[in-house]
């Protein structure tokens, strides 16, 4: 449980908590602008968005080789050919890169009324690049020529490094592209860029930037466009749907070539498979022949070919077929295969859309709010970059994490709002949309349901944990808008879809909530189907007579709410419908169109080969056409009249065709601002929102909102027959404008908006509509569509008496009908009209006596009307079905109070064709008639209101004949009036039926028991339809059937629905006959008298052969009054005085045939030429602020006074019949005169006038509403309010003060101390303001104030208070239910004795505390009365887990070649920083608890990346600070020279050369030394020395030199002598010394020669194995058992050679194996016994050796070694010599001499027997105090124990053989002796 906010309160101090209720959302509804737009997506042959034209394009770079172009949007360049820019790089030998840039072109639009698309591309195109390269336009027809004078010289080809070249286009150039031609790889290719022509002056200026200045993003012309939208949506632009973004490196950079398309390759997006039929193409030999015959290519796939496309070059659609065999052929086309697996290879390839830097870019420049949609893969550290890159920007790759103060590329400007929505249409499934397949796969992976359902559920969370990642980022939600898109058509998916997110969502802290509610706003009415329905005559006929006949269509559609399938659908009124915004307002939450606008598409009409192009035709010259702009206000008025906030309209700019008109522009260049413009629909929108600038919200009532009250149906009218009505309005503040969104107008009737009226004749029958806005001067509106129905003349049709009056509906046509329903509508093989139950405010339209107003109906007898309350409209329906529908009421008034009686009837008509049966309006069914039983049932349904149980009565049954009475025979004739009376009792409900043959009277049926009926052929069902019941509170009870005759049973407060009035459905079908005979004409007219405006005629009744209906009096031609009425006399009134009229009179029938005229009389009218009197007093009756309200006595006439005439300050306003009028349109606080004057009928004014009145008008402006209501209690409930003065036009009087809805009183300051409030409640206090005139304010907005109850008895709160998630500032307090006598209200949190918070909640988060540091907190639990309970406590400390801060100010203070000094700030820590870490190369290298180091071991050149971070004791550690690149100083030396020889020498000069050296770079130069001194410094490897003296030896070394000045090495000393021809001489013996099984050590004697020898070379056989200066060589690598013959021979200076000296050589000795150890044994003080164990092998004796001294040779495993001192330490070593003299492994072991003479014992104290012992050894002379130890040679004790008195007894049977020493000790006396075990 989460509490938004809690209640204080005290009862010491009885103060009072002032309560403010209110929540902070990210944006106000009201602030929600009217339009949003959809940014269009970046497509091929798109819209030039951008001022760059390469940036149109979505397809990479497309490749040509050879000429042959690739069109294709995925790779088809070589590895490494494209940069991750997206540029190219080298160009494969005969290749070519080139691009297609946006050219606005469009798909399958009419060629009638083509846009001039490319003109956006017309005039100077500036095309610019960096890198060595030739890149052009190359155009085709009217394209573009190259402008050598602007391109600064360049040609027009060839490279260019960092190229510019100018290009003019001709007149609607089509079809260029920009082509690479060349590229030099080294320097690549970056920022090609076509500057498109400056819309300022197209022909000479580009929109290239200026030197110095950025590169401008967007197109001006596009900005134009977009310019009043305030918001933008980007879901096309990051191309949301089925995208395969997931990480933060998938996305695309502004620094990418293209702004769409794919940038990577990689898998599919989970559930893609749009791209089922991509195909590959198959290199086939002779594909472009005339003719190929193809037997099998699916080998050269190495694919699983599922199918081929067959495209035929010559034109023509693509065929596909699943096998190829030798009969498939193909005329010089292209054969491709669909490969089944390719949609796992390929299907990966989607767009990543346009960089998010451009849409905030956007955003910034035009001051919008943008609309973002998160990709559905993307990770939460995608999330978390792209929040971050809005609210902070980036540097192009990365986003900052916090604010820069020249940020790359800058963040959203922070007044601007973010709307965050998750993904695109979710609820969608495969193919483009496979963001709804993978979201229901993991749905249900979580366990989240199946289907819809865990779709639905897994996008809430996944919204609610974006919204939450997106407010840490911004740290609110103050610029926030959190999106929950529904899905518009299915609440299947909206429904959970909400509800899981209102859950999940409270799972954060704060609770995570949406904002608004996203639904789409599409509308079509399903015109182009009906289109289609009509036929290719109507689609292909494009004239403009036929397009305005589609609009007219389209418009009676909208109009009649006839959205879909032609049948009136409230869900689908705006596009979103009324079930969506119940669901908005479930949730409190606005509604916004996330897409909306015309959805019309032809596609599946106008598919390959059915040749229906100009449907498609038809619907776009519809969208270009001047009244569509009509059409789309109706429907946005309509979104808007239902709640509809922002409208989003999808999209900006795109280009038409089949798949959809969806671009409110098809071009950016169209124009948009005057009538003649061809945007028809982007300047509609914007004049509606000019338009409604100023309209409020329908929720957003700033006062008294005006309603309309007459009801959408109208009442009915009748061709050719007078019509008048006037619209009725409630409500409202001041001058109400009224306004006619559209109509279709009844032909004959006017409609005036400024009066509401109707009024005329109507001249053609049919259904007509009226979409009316009425809106009240503070901006409220209201919205209503009032449908007028002309009923045609026709014969023998059924009619309906519907409102209880006497004129007849007529029903023949109500199949077209107006019928508004919730749950659907009923088969069109019915037929259907509104059934209004017409009611006063007191009583039923129903009289007592004259319940129906029916020919010779019984008014007498039953009790009819009794009275009654409330009526609503209803609807009822005539239908034939088998199907049950129940239609739902249209409103919640109440029928059916007790006590009173509501009556139905119809009326059937005989046919007349047949003496059997009836005839119903449609002519296809009939009744019998004459002798038949007739079945009528009745039902009352229980509507289910209030959630109780539904509980229906049972079917109520009459079966009536329908000759019922005398003179059977009589009746043929006549027609059968049913009637049903519904009478609602205190205890029980009655239902009545009465059938009524014309000729009877009216009577009741005789027999009106119930029964049931279960089947029979003629059955009529008849019930009445959907009405609320009485209150709700009652329900039905019993057993639920019918008891007695006609009761069913119920209580007084039933709930009553009526359901439907049905035909049965067995009737056999007739062809009526109708009626064509008139009347016989009315004979005798006669006038009886006249007057001025009256005249009294009479006649005989005319004859019929059905009946006579009524008559109609003419004036000549001219109607001038028609009845019902079979009466035969009349008195004409209203005629005009002195006028003739010719009279006669005509018969009509119930077919409405007329007679011929009757007799004619003449009538006239005498002259009146005598002026009325002045009329009488004139007074003032009321003034009000605007009007004036008078009265007068009246006026006399020797005829009649018809009128008097109100004069207005000396002008006539108006003329009324009346005696008093309200004159309006007054200004308030104005002074007005009046008089009146009198006319009568012939137009004579009265003389004089009446008395002149004055009026001054009243101020009826009300004052402002007071604000800021503040207050602070007292002791005693007392509460001193105070508020903010409010302002008025003439001045404010009063303030009235109301607490809890009731006054207080008045004062005229702005203060009031209330008294009275009441305890335990929130009171509401608020006022409002009354000026001098009595004018009341608005309400100000309440105030709460709580009063606590007085309560004493403190809460208990018992338990343990629980602490955990313990931190270093902060941990986490939980407690138990506190109990208490009344209410525990919250509990109060201390802190060390201090009050920290008080909450209502039993948990709470204690903050701000110290690391380390011991705590006692406590909590107390508060009731009502202030009262607290007993404290529970806990004590706990803090831990420390905060990380120090970031070092900061990292710098290199000095670097050497393998060192560097760095430093940086101290850190900062909540405890105190230990330490630092340094990190190099991302490697943790040594620790410091200074701010600087110095780092070592680096080598020389190096770059190396060190960080540093802090850490405390704690072990917490920061980030790493910014990284320090360091690079290390060159201090590497050269190698050494290598190889230094003798090139050649004389008697007096030597040539020497050397090796050339390098390392890291160049050596500059060598250094020469001749017997060490330097002699010549070279660049070259050689050096000539002369002057040289035979004989002597000179020493040469060189040293090389690099540029950094550092010297390598000498190299070796090279030694020569001058030209000499002395060979040396070796003499002596080669010695071969055994080394190991594989190694020798060769040596001998030094040779002589008359100067220094230059070395020896050892050889093997004829194999030279060593060359070396020494007179010895160690040779390894021998073969064991292999002879060797090893020679030696000396060189001298002069490489003169001695002669060989040689050996023979068997490396195999053999080795004797030691192992074990050295045994020491001390015999006596000075003596000790060496023993170890014997070698392996042929031994020739062993070497013993203390430390490097020889002090025995042996052949024997044990010696003795003499003269040793006691402490002292002897290191011996043991070496064993095989007889080949081969050394064995050496042993060691050290060992510490002791004195064993007896220490604090005599000597003969204690001795030892039998010395060698074998079993027991025996202690003499020991005492009972002391212990012994008996030890080994190694030193170990083996045996242990305690003495006895005398002697002590040792068993040594255990022991093994060898020398042993006892140790006896008593206190700090000890004796050693030894001994030897046998």
């Amino acid at each position: 449980m989460k509490i938004k906010y809690h209640k204080i309160k005290s009862l010491l101090l009885f103060t009072l908590a002032i309560v403010n209720y209110h929540y902070v959302k990210a944006i106000d509804p009201k602030e929600i602008p009217l339009l949003a737009v959809g940014a269009g997506g970046i497509a091929y042959y798109t819209q030039p968005l951008f001022a760059n034209a390469v940036y149109i394009e979505d397809r990479n770079w497309m490749v040509s080789n050879s000429g042959n172009r690739v069109y294709s949007k995925y790779f088809n360049w070589a590895p490494g050919q494209v940069n991750v820019n997206g540029y190219p790089q080298y160009l494969l030998p005969n290749q070519t890169f080139f691009v297609q840039p946006g050219q606005n072109m469009n798909y399958g639009a009419p060629l009638n009324a083509v846009i001039q698309r490319n003109k956006p591309f017309e005039g100077l195109v500036c095309l610019t690049w960096e890198g060595d390269a030739d890149i052009r336009i190359v155009s085709a027809g009217s394209g573009f020529g190259f402008v050598s004078s602007l391109s600064g010289g360049n040609p027009s080809t060839g490279r260019i490094v960092n190229g510019k070249r100018y290009y003019r286009s001709g007149t609607n150039p089509n079809g260029y592209t920009i082509e690479i031609v060349s590229i030099n790889s080294v320097t690549g290719l970056s920022k090609v860029r076509a500057w498109m022509p400056d819309p300022t002056d197209p022909n000479n200026k580009t929109l290239e930037p200026a030197v110095g200045q950025p590169e401008p993003i967007f197109h001006p012309t596009y900005l134009k466009v977009i310019e009043p939208f305030k918001d933008i949506r980007f879901m096309d632009w990051a191309a949301t749907n089925a995208s395969p973004v997931q990480d933060w490196a998938d996305r695309r950079l502004p620094t990418h070539s293209f702004m769409e398309g794919v940038i990577n390759r990689r898998g599919p997006t989970p559930g893609y498979f749009y791209n089922a039929s991509w195909s590959k193409n198959i290199t086939v030999s002779g594909i472009l022949g005339p003719v190929v015959t193809v037997t099998d290519i699916g080998s050269q796939l190495n694919q699983t070919v599922t199918g081929y496309f067959l495209t035929p070059s010559t034109g023509g659609e693509t065929v596909f077929a699943r096998t190829l065999n030798s009969t498939t052929t193909i005329s010089g086309g292209l054969i491709q295969a669909n490969i089944s697996n390719f949609l796992e290879t390929n299907a990966g390839d989607k767009g990543t859309g346009v960089p998010y830097e451009y849409m905030v870019a956007l955003g910034n420049l035009q001051n919008k709010n943008i609309w973002i949609n998160i990709p559905h893969l993307a990770t939460n550290d995608f999330i978390i970059k792209m929040a971050q890159l809005i609210k902070f920007g980036s540097d192009g790759v990365n986003p900052y994490t916090s604010p820069q103060a020249n940020p790359v590329y800058p963040p959203l400007n922070p007044n601007l709002k973010v709307y965050v929505e998750y993904s695109n249409e979710i609820w969608s499934n495969t193919g483009p949309f496979c963001q709804g397949d993978w979201a229901e796969k993991e749905g249900t992976k979580m366990g989240l349901g199946t289907g819809t359902t865990a779709k639905a559920r897994f996008n809430a969370r996944r919204c609610a944990e974006i919204f939450d990642m997106f407010r840490d980022v911004f740290g609110s939600n103050e610029q926030l808008i959190n999106v929950a898109a529904a899905f518009t058509g299915n609440p299947s998916y909206t429904e959970p879809y909400m509800s899981e997110l209102t859950t999940f969502g409270q799972n954060f802290s704060p609770v995570v909530k949406p904002d608004v509610f996203a639904v789409t706003t599409y509308f079509s009415c399903r015109i182009e189907q009906w289109a289609n329905d009509q036929g290719p005559a109507y689609y292909n006929d494009l004239s403009e007579a036929n397009v305005n006949r589609t609009i007219d269509e389209f418009k009676r559609r909208m109009l009649s709410f006839q959205f879909g399938a032609g049948s009136f659908d409230a869900n689908d009124i705006g596009g979103f419908g009324i079930r969506n915004r119940d669901i908005a307002k479930r949730y409190n939450l606005p509604v916004v169109a996330y897409e909306g606008g015309p959805s019309i598409y032809t596609d599946k009409l106008d598919s390959p080969g059915q040749n229906k192009e100009n449907l498609t035709n038809l619907m776009c010259l519809m969208n270009r056409h001047s009244r569509f702009a009509d059409i789309y206000n109706i429907h946005l008025n309509q979104a808007r009249s239902i709640g509809l906030r922002m409208h989003s309209a999808f999209v900006d700019v795109s280009g038409w065709g089949k798949y959809g008109q969806w671009g409110h522009m098809e071009a950016i260049h169209q124009e948009i601002s005057t009538a003649t413009g061809t945007a028809v629909k982007m300047k509609f929108l914007f004049d509606f929102q000019d338009e409604n600038r100023n309209i409020n919200h329908i929720y957003d009532s700033t006062g008294t909102r005006p309603k309309f009250v007459t009801n959408e149906q109208l009442t009915l009218a009748k061709e050719n027959q007078p019509y008048d009505i006037v619209l009725s309005i409630t409500g409202g503040d001041g001058i109400i404008s009224k306004k006619v969104i559209s109509a279709i107008e009844a032909p004959g009737v006017t409609f005036d908006p400024n009066t509401l009226r109707f009024r005329g004749t109507p001249t053609q029958a049919g259904l007509y509509y009226y979409f009316v806005r009425i809106v009240d001067s503070d901006g409220d509106p209201d919205y209503r569509t009032f449908t007028l129905r002309v009923l045609p003349k026709v014969q023998n049709a059924l009619y309906v008496w519907e409102d209880f009056g006497t004129q007849a509906r007529d029903m023949s046509n109500a199949n077209t009908g107006m019928v508004k329903t919730i749950n659907g509508m009923l088969s069109v093989s019915g037929f259907r009209l509104p059934w209004e139950v017409q009611g006063g405010a007191n009583n039923f339209m129903i009289s007592v006596t004259s319940p129906l107003s029916y020919p010779n109906l019984s008014t007498s007898g039953v009790a009819y009307g009794v009275g009654g309350s409330a009526s609503r409209t209803a609807y009822r329906q005539f239908r034939i079905s088998d199907f049950d529908y129940l239609i739902s009421a249209k409103n919640s008034n109440v029928i059916g109070q007790p006590q009173t009686q509501m009556w139905i009837s119809a009326v059937i008509n005989r046919d007349p064709s047949s003496s059997n049966g009836f005839i119903l309006a449609s002519g296809t069914q009939t009744i019998g008639y004459v002798n038949d039983e007739h079945n009528f049932r009745i039902r009352v349904l229980d509507n289910g209101l209030w959630g109780l149980e539904v509980r229906d009565s049972n079917a109520k049954v009459y079966t009536i004949t329908t000759c019922t009475g005398p003179s059977a025979n009589s009746m043929i004739a006549q027609n059968v009036l049913l009637l049903v009376a519904v009478k609602f009792g205190v205890s029980n409900d009655t239902l009545e039926m009465y059938v009524n043959p014309v000729c009877l009277g009216g009577i009741k049926e005789p027999t009106p028991n119930a029964r049931f009926i279960t089947s029979g052929q003629r059955k009529m069902e008849f019930t009445t339809i959907s009405y609320f019941g009485n209150n709700g509170s009652g329900s039905f009870s019993g057993s639920n059937t019918l008891l007695g005759t006609n009761t069913f049973v119920g209580t007084a407060a039933s709930r009553v629905r009526i359901d439907d009035i049905r035909i049965g459905d067995s009737y056999k079908a007739v062809t009526p006959s109708l009626d064509n005979s008139a009347p016989n004409a009315p004979a005798n007219l006669t006038l009886s008298g006249f007057s001025f405006t009256t005249a009294n005629i009479s006649w005989n009744a005319a004859s019929d052969n059905v009946g006579v209906a009524g008559y109609d009096i003419y004036d000549g031609n001219n109607l001038v009054r028609s009845s019902l009425s079979t009466v035969t006399s009349i008195t004409l009134t209203g005629l005009i005085p002195g006028q003739t009229y010719i009279l006669s009179v005509k018969a009509r029938d119930c077919a409405d045939n007329l007679s011929v005229a009757s007799n004619t009389v003449t009538v006239n009218t005498n002259m009146d030429s005598a002026p009325p009197s002045d009329p009488g007093t004139l007074s003032v009756v009321a003034v009000e602020g605007t009007s004036a309200t008078l009265s007068w006595l009246a006026a006399t006439d020797n005829v009649a006074v018809s009128n008097y005439v109100i004069y207005q300050n000396g002008n006539p306003v108006v003329t009324t019949s009346g005696l008093s009028f309200l004159v309006g349109g007054l200004n308030q606080t104005s002074t007005y005169n009046f008089f009146v004057k009198a006319v009568d009928a012939a137009g004579n004014y009265s003389t004089g006038s009446s008395n002149t009145v004055t009026v001054t008008t009243k101020d009826i402006t009300a004052p402002s509403q007071p604000t800021h209501l503040a207050g602070n209690t007292v002791p005693g409930f007392l509460f001193h309010l105070s508020w903010s003065p409010s302002t008025d036009n003439v001045g404010v009087a009063a303030y009235n003060v109301f607490l809890n809805n009731n006054s207080l009183g008045t004062t005229v300051g702005t203060t009031f101390t209330v008294l009275g409030l009441t305890q335990g409640i929130n009171n509401q206090i608020r006022v409002r303001s009354i000026d001098v005139n009595g004018n009341n304010s608005l309400f100000s907005t309440a105030l709460g104030v709580y009063l606590p109850i007085i309560d004493l008895v403190p809460p208990t709160l018992t338990g343990v208070l629980s602490v955990s998630a313990i931190k270093s500032k902060s941990a986490v307090l939980s407690w138990p239910m506190g109990t208490d006598n009344i209410e525990v209200i919250g509990y109060r949190v201390k802190l060390n004795t201090n009050v920290v918070a008080t909450v209502g909640m039993r948990v709470y988060t204690l903050t701000g505390l110290s690391p380390l540091t011991n705590y006692t907190a406590a909590v107390v639990a508060l009731d009502g009365g202030g009262n607290e309970s007993q404290a529970i406590s806990v004590n706990f400390t803090t831990i420390d887990n905060t990380a120090p801060s970031i070092p900061q100010g990292m710098q290199l203070v000095t670097v050497g070649g393998s060192f560097a000094k760095i430093s940086w700030n101290a850190s900062t820590d909540d405890v105190g920083v230990s330490g630092y870490k340094i990190w190099k190369d991302g490697g943790a290298v040594a620790t410091t608890t200074s701010t600087n180091f110095t780092l070592k071991g680096l080598e020389s050149l190096g770059v190396y990346t060190v960080t540093t971070s802090a850490f405390d004791a704690s072990g917490n550690e920061s980030g790493a600070s910014a990284a320090l690149i360091i690079n290390t100083l060159d201090t590497i030396a050269p190698d050494a020279p290598q190889n230094l020889k003798v090139i050649a020498r004389t008697s007096s000069s030597i040539k020497i050369g050397w090796d050339a050296t390098t390392i890291m770079g160049s050596v500059s130069a060598y250094e020469v030394y001749k017997d060490s001194v330097l002699v010549e410094e070279v660049n070259s490897e050689e050096h000539i020395s002369f002057n040289l003296t035979i004989g002597n030896v000179y020493s040469f070394y060189v040293v090389a030199k690099d540029q950094a000045g550092n010297k390598s090495q000498p190299s070796a000393v090279l030694q020569s002598m001058v030209a000499d021809q002395i060979k040396p001489t070796l003499t002596g013996t080669l010695l071969a010394t055994y080394v190991n099984d594989t190694t020798v050590q060769l040596s001998w004697q030094a040779a002589t020669d008359n100067g220094p020898i230059k070395h020896y070379v050892i050889y093997s056989g004829f194999d030279t194995l060593a060359v070396v200066t020494s007179t010895s060589v160690i040779i390894s690598s021998l073969t064991p058992t292999t002879t060797y013959n090893f020679l030696v021979k000396a060189v001298d200076l002069a490489d003169n050679q001695s002669g060989f000296i040689s050996i023979e050589y068997r490396p195999m000795k053999e080795k004797v194996i030691l192992s074990g150890e050295i045994a020491v044994l001390q015999l006596s003080d000075n003596t000790l016994s060496l023993s170890w164990t014997a070698a392996v092998g042929n031994l020739k004796h062993y070497e013993v050796y203390n430390e490097k001294t020889l002090i025995s040779t042996l052949t024997g495993t044990k010696t003795t070694v003499a003269g040793i001192t006691a402490n002292t330490l002897y290191k011996f070593k043991l070496v064993a010599l095989s007889v080949d003299m081969v050394a064995s492994d050496t042993l060691y072991k050290e060992y510490t001499a002791t004195a064993l003479a007896t220490s604090g014992f005599d000597k003969n104290n204690v001795s030892l027997f039998p010395n060698p012992a074998t079993n027991l050894l025996f202690l003499e002379n020991t005492t009972a105090s002391s212990v012994y130890k008996v030890y080994d040679v190694q030193g170990l004790v083996v045996i242990s124990g305690a003495t006895l008195e005398r002697q002590t007894l040792i068993d040594i049977n255990s022991l093994s053989q060898g020398m042993y020493m006892v140790v006896v000790q008593s206190g700090d006396r000890v004796q050693k002796m030894n001994f030897i075990k046998q």
